[in-house]
């Protein structure tokens, strides 16, 4: 029987959870007055969600907009997550690789550390736990896929 090399195993767990993050930007986020959005359906048409817009600018006042700052860390996430998916499965033993997921986990901890709308959510900290999972699993994936077999 063949023995899976560490960087595979690895590689499929960086995978799951970036499938995880990316099935996550899909799944109600917020909650408000019987309405619910996710992630990506307020990124994308925040026009369509004008009562939590209401509430942000509540919470963050009137200037707030959705900013460079607010959507384009996730909206990068997504597509570094849905990428990384493939390429973690598929060629794990590839340093270069190991880039995408540690480009994950600091861009998903720095759009859910920096900005407060986020933290109006009940899903903020195991989005948290999830990204920095990535950057660990990205670090470890790095350091085994550098090794030689003896």
């Amino acid at each position: 029987m063949k023995k899976i090399s560490p960087s595979v195993m690895a590689g499929i767990a960086a995978s799951v959870l970036m499938l995880v993050l990316v099935i996550l930007h899909f799944i109600p986020y917020w909650h408000y007055q019987g309405e619910s959005v996710s992630l990506a359906g307020y990124l994308w048409r925040p026009y369509e969600h004008t009562a939590f817009t209401t509430v942000f600018r509540s919470y963050f006042g009137k200037g707030f907009k959705v900013s460079l700052l607010f959507a384009l860390p996730l909206a990068l996430t997504l597509v570094v997550n849905a990428v990384g998916t493939v390429l973690c499965t598929l060629m794990s033993t590839h340093r270069v690789v190991w880039l995408v997921p540690i480009a994950s986990g600091i861009l998903g901890l720095y759009a859910f550390l920096c900005h407060p709308a986020y933290r109006l959510s009940g899903l903020w900290l195991p989005h948290v736990i999830l990204y920095a999972l990535v950057l660990a699993l990205g670090i470890l994936g790095l350091l085994l896929a550098g090794k030689k077999k003896t």
